[in-house]
């Protein structure tokens, strides 16, 4: 599992160092290719998107290269501040879709821990109950004895 994880990240990150790389090669830059460079950017870096949003992120990424492409290619404003839109918006759903996953993990994680207190609770109360009536025992015991 961990090693499918870090081949998610490596590639995200990988794909990210491309785009930021043909980035760098356009003369240009369109303000909305660079908002999107910085969405998918943001979310790459944040270790709750990389923890539980890793198909996501690689749609945003993914999404990133194809508006690089385009501006790179053909210089088409319009389809690349489309693409670039698209990207940015899968950045989002990534970060958004990691949180929303990181809450579920703590919830059902503090939904065990719970349980785990409520049961160590009874267990306590019942070695009390059964303390006590051992106690009653040897009372009683005792009592027999002496009458």
């Amino acid at each position: 599992m961990r090693s499918h994880l870090h081949r998610i990240s490596t590639l995200g990150t990988s794909l990210l160092a491309a785009g930021l790389l043909a980035a760098c090669a356009s003369t240009t830059p369109l303000p909305a290719l660079d908002q999107a460079r910085s969405a998918v950017s943001t979310a790459a870096s944040d270790p709750v998107v990389n923890q539980y949003a890793q198909l996501e992120l690689k749609q945003a990424t993914d999404a990133l290269a194809r508006a690089d492409r385009e501006w790179a290619d053909d210089r088409d404003e319009a389809e690349t501040s489309h693409l670039a839109y698209l990207a940015a918006k899968r950045a989002e759903i990534a970060t958004n879709t990691a949180r929303a996953r990181q809450l579920t993990a703590d919830l059902k994680q503090a939904g065990s821990e719970a349980d785990r207190i409520r049961l160590q609770a009874r267990t306590q109360e019942a070695d009390q109950v059964r303390l006590r009536a051992e106690a009653e025992a040897r009372n009683a015991q005792r009592a027999q004895q002496q009458a």
